[in-house]
């Protein structure tokens, strides 16, 4: 086993380019998350990886091995398919068999092998079960247990979660993990699924358009976002409009702000500040803080949670939502209200003009 480094990878199919000059190093034994939307290029590169599509350049390296310039079936990797791709004709035991006849496995090892993978992913007692008498999760069950069976140096899995219900979503999405650490295989998870992401992944790349916009373990992609777009993916993130005049701040369509501890640490120009909705807090009064800035506006609407209210608060030319755990049913903000908001610099983001992303710094 041994890390995989993907070198200036591109892709375009005719005149649409589709992957432009990816740059990745996963190490190994990782779980390592490609996320972004439909369209972004995550599922082009995992099937660049596995064989199926070749790069119109760059390389791909497992450890010393140029990967790319081998056909699909010597890679050894394993796949878990979005759509379970399990052969309706055969029996589970198999189903999970199948790569391994292709590497002349002897019947006892295979029996073996297929046993021990069965049990790992919970299929104990279902051997000779045709896949129509299984459930979703189940098919997907055996999809997993055919791609860990043959011992892959590689596992690639394609939004494999995405055709299950919410509940049982959570429940293999946590069992994958577990596995993973197990046996320590080095997992490349495609996935459009922030939560999902953030729950299962060392290291998570944000792409969009082609590009890898932030690759980064879980904590700094939500904290600390590089990009406007990684900031607006993961997670829900408020934006807030502002020009910096040198003098004077405005903040949204407000009137120009008074001199504050915040133009010290903007730029010249348009650009946007972003805060998570758990970062802000209800105060009261409309005073300045010299470690953050305050806003006032009126709520729009209050979502009661149970563990949490969201508020939305309209202020001039925007509108913030803000997260906060629920007070008491006396203190609990109508709509109509005006009320008062923190806006720490420490949970500040600064979003410049040309995507770029960063944490305020103070000149």
């Amino acid at each position: 086993m041994s890390e995989l480094h993907i070198l200036s990878v591109t892709k375009q199919f005719g005149t649409v380019p589709v992957l432009h000059g990816i740059d990745l190093v996963i190490r190994q034994g990782e779980f390592f998350t490609l996320l972004g939307p439909s369209g972004c290029g995550k599922t082009t590169l995992l099937r660049v990886l596995a064989g199926f599509l070749m790069p119109d350049s760059g390389s791909v390296m497992l450890g010393r091995q140029r990967l790319d310039l081998l056909p699909a079936h010597q890679r050894d990797i394993g796949m878990v398919f979005q759509d379970y791709a399990v052969f309706p004709h055969l029996t589970v035991a198999e189903n999970i068999g199948f790569g391994l006849k292709a590497r002349s496995v002897s019947s006892a090892q295979m029996r073996e092998r297929v046993q021990e993978a069965m049990q790992m992913v919970q299929l104990d007692g279902l051997a000779d079960r045709l896949p129509s008498a299984l459930s979703g999760g189940q098919q997907q069950r055996v999809g997993l247990a055919r791609a860990i069976a043959i011992r892959p140096q590689l596992l690639l899995m394609d939004e494999p979660l995405s055709n299950l219900d919410a509940k049982l979503r959570t429940e293999l999405r946590d069992e994958i993990r577990d596995l993973q650490k197990r046996l320590g295989i080095t997992t490349i998870y495609v996935t459009h699924d922030q939560e999902e992401a953030l729950a299962v992944s060392d290291r998570i790349c944000v792409m969009n358009r082609g590009r890898a916009e932030q690759t980064d373990d879980p904590f700094t992609i939500y904290s600390a976002p590089a990009t406007r777009f990684a900031a607006s993916f993961v997670g829900t993130m408020n934006f807030i409009p502002c020009d910096n005049h040198g003098a004077s701040l405005r903040i949204g369509q407000d009137g120009l702000a008074q001199t504050h501890a915040l133009q010290g640490m903007c730029p010249r120009g348009a650009f946007e500040l972003a805060i998570r909705p758990e970062h802000i807090e209800i105060v009261s009064g409309t005073d300045s803080r010299p470690d953050g800035y305050v806003l006032q506006g009126r709520v729009e609407k209050t979502v009661y949670l149970g563990r949490e209210v969201q508020i939305k608060l309209a202020l001039n030319g925007y509108s913030l939502l803000v997260q906060t755990p629920v007070p008491s049913r006396r203190n609990l903000a109508r709509e109509g209200d005006r009320i008062s908001v923190w806006l720490p610099f420490a949970h500040l983001v600064m979003c410049h003009p040309d995507g770029r992303a960063g944490a305020l710094q103070p000149s």
